[in-house]
């Protein structure tokens, strides 16, 4: 968790957090001229074309557009995909095809067999050298259908995969796992202005702010919005301004002691620098290493790399922004010229007598976020619920107006009964999103509460 309180606009204290701006890399070079940018990741742009975006953080001639439409990709199809099983297990592989400018490519991988316990499935995307391995092992309590949902959210937590590609299963097909193609093309309002290599940066930015002084002919300069001497940065180096970060938590493997962190970065800045300012963080309230470290990364990044200061004031477009908030500036006065830099907002204060907004902000870096995936759900190999009990109907009959006469009709490991008081009830797809019931016994009330009958 990183947030902190807030009072909002009317008034009130709220939790206010931070996110990850929306970003990609190109895929391949753009050249100037261009309005169609292939990046590796369309997706933050398919629902909205929101902000503004920076195409080439961080290199000379960082350019700003906005995007007008977005398209797919073809590059995806005939990707090989080659998953190995062992056990009971089967896994059939129909590659990644359909992908166009109009159409997102997609493939899918079908599921069957049994699962066993200690069972690993692996999962190898792409040709070498670009080729990558996931792996699962099996549990055992996993069905078909639940294997196939679990590999989805592995996959999907995994950077190197979700850079281009999001697997997802449907209702319909439960031991189908679809692979879908998220390359394509942002459409820009206005051509670029310089050439752009492989893997360079784009980012969303909620907003952009400059003095153009006499850069008039930059294609990329259309605000002037910075109002005049209110821009500042703190250039000058602070003696007792910290250069590494250790931190201190409680480890709960090894019966609740406080354990110590030391990154790597302690001992490089040593080498390079010769003098260590040591900030020690006290994160006793954290029980585990992995979230120790993801904030005292953190942290170093933003207040070592990220420590320099920006300060300015603006109009009542600043009214729109909040904390948090990403953002580019640019400023061609002064110390020197800084061109489109990426900062997050750490202060706002709106000015409502003069309408003009007061703005502090930090450098932000993707290098904090660079290990981060989407939240995704989690599957439950097993009911919550400690009376289910797998279950296979061995006789014939209806149950609410549904029937079922033969074994093939339930989906093997898909179906539970649970016995309450002596009457089963019976769930069909028992540990999907479409669980339905229905009685299997004289009565449909337990201790005086009545049990839903949602099929009949």
């Amino acid at each position: 968790f990183r947030g902190w309180l807030n009072y909002n606009r009317n008034g009130q204290i709220e939790i206010r957090t931070r996110e990850p701006a929306d970003n990609a890399y190109l895929r391949a070079s753009s050249n100037k001229g261009t309005t169609l940018l292939p990046i590796n990741n369309i997706k933050p742009w398919v629902s909205t074309f929101d902000g503004f975006l920076l195409i080439g953080v961080g290199v000379e001639h960082t350019e700003i557009r906005k995007v007008k439409s977005v398209a797919y990709s073809p590059g995806c199809n005939n990707m090989p995909i080659v998953v190995s099983t062992g056990g009971s297990i089967i896994a059939t592989v129909s590659p990644i095809e359909g992908g166009s400018l109009t159409n997102r490519g997609v493939g899918y991988i079908d599921f069957s067999g049994t699962v066993g316990e200690n069972v690993e499935i692996k999962l190898t995307f792409n040709n070498t050298p670009d080729d990558f391995t996931i792996a699962y092992v099996t549990d055992g309590v996993e069905s078909i259908s639940t294997l196939t949902r679990i590999i989805g959210r592995y996959l999907n937590a995994n950077p190197d995969f979700s850079n281009y590609l999001t697997a997802y299963t449907i209702n319909t097909y439960p031991n189908r796992l679809y692979i879908q193609c998220e390359a394509g093309f942002l459409e820009l309002d206005k051509p670029l202005e310089y050439d752009h290599i492989q893997a360079e940066e784009v980012m969303r930015v909620e907003a952009v702010f400059e003095n153009c002084g006499e850069l008039d002919s930059d294609a990329s300069s259309t605000f002037d919005n910075i109002i005049i001497d209110s821009f500042s940065w703190n250039t000058n180096e602070i003696d007792n301004t910290p250069n590494a970060y250790t931190c201190i938590y409680t480890s709960a493997v090894d019966d609740f002691n406080v354990a110590k962190i030391l990154p790597r970065t302690y001992w490089d800045i040593v080498d390079l620098e010769g003098e260590l300012n040591v900030e020690e963080l006290d994160l006793k309230m954290i029980d585990n290493y992995w979230q120790a470290a993801y904030v005292t990364k953190t942290i170093a990044i933003e207040n070592i790399y990220g420590k320099t200061q920006f300060n300015w004031r603006t109009g009542v477009s600043g009214f729109t922004l909040d904390i948090g908030d990403v953002v580019t500036i640019r400023h061609d006065s002064g110390d020197g010229a800084i061109r489109y830099l990426p900062l997050w907002i750490e202060s706002i204060s709106y000015n409502l007598k003069d309408l003009t907004t007061d703005i502090t902000a930090r450098l932000y870096i993707s290098g904090a976020w660079n290990h981060q995936v989407q939240e995704v759900d989690q599957v439950l190999t097993v009911s919550l619920n400690p009376n289910f009990v797998p279950f296979t109907p061995d006789s014939t009959g209806t149950t609410g107006g549904y029937g079922w006469t033969t074994q093939s009709y339930w989906y093997p490991g898909l179906d539970a009964r649970i016995r309450i008081n002596d009457n089963d009830y019976l769930a069909h797809d028992a540990w999907g999103p479409d669980t339905r019931w229905t009685k299997y016994g004289p009565s449909y009330v337990f201790n005086g509460m009545p049990i839903p009958n949602v099929w009949g």
